[in-house]
């Protein structure tokens, strides 16, 4: 089996969520956030998400979809607030702190939220055509 799919599904998910961080950190009060920062941050929710969904796997067999996603939710907002925190700015140029990067990833799940039910909705408008 070649890994080109799943390498390929991973850089447009990593890109993705470069986009919508940055997006996001355009949105919260125009904070300042670097492209390189926001990708590295695309590629650690990758990791995070694959390891954390593994982790509650091994421990919880039992675990239910809903379970596994709040772990991997949870995990996720706090890497986003310490790793926004001390390198996105506001617009005067100060660190956003910890509770500002914790705003600016859930801001980023928010637009991840909203682009992911537009673009089910629009499978489900283009399969009835």
């Amino acid at each position: 089996m070649s890994l080109i799919p799943l390498l390929l599904i991973s850089v447009i998910a990593v890109v993705s969520y470069g986009l919508l961080f940055k997006l996001a950190a355009f949105l919260f009060k125009r904070s300042r956030l670097k492209w390189a920062d926001s990708f590295v941050f695309g590629l650690l929710i990758l990791i995070v998400s694959f390891c954390a969904r593994a982790a509650v796997v091994a421990v919880l067999p039992d675990a239910g979809p809903l379970t596994i996603s709040v772990v991997g939710l949870s995990l996720c907002l706090g890497l986003g607030g310490w790793f926004f925190g001390i390198r996105a700015r506001n617009s005067v140029g100060a660190q956003l702190g910890w509770g500002g990067g914790l705003l600016l990833t859930g801001t980023g799940f928010v637009l991840l939220l909203a682009v992911g039910l537009a673009i089910l909705y629009a499978a489900k408008v283009l399969r009835h055509l």
